[in-house]
């Protein structure tokens, strides 16, 4: 399982846009119904939080890929983000 995540890693920081349609894992999947106006104001919270770190240098490593450096955190959050609001159309 280990290699699969390292060879998915450079994916989560390349350049290069995330396909559409990728599975969710399925403890990831939202099944209840949500307050669209709670989540969006958790979200900006949360996107709020993470760019009051840009000036930080190092970070815990990541649970399933490991260690990633600065850019590469940025990176990442950067694209996790654009994939799911590219998904639902924003």
């Amino acid at each position: 399982m280990k290699l699969a995540f390292m060879s998915f890693k450079k994916g989560l920081y390349y350049d290069k846009l995330w396909k559409p349609n990728l599975p969710t894992a399925k403890p990831f999947k939202v099944i209840e119904k949500k307050d669209f106006g709670a989540e969006k104001s958790a979200l900006i919270g949360l996107v709020n939080d993470f760019h009051q770190e840009k000036s930080r240098k190092t970070w815990d490593p990541h649970p399933a890929f490991g260690t990633f450096t600065h850019e590469q955190w940025g990176q990442m959050q950067y694209k996790h983000l654009d994939h799911h609001l590219r998904q639902f159309g924003v």
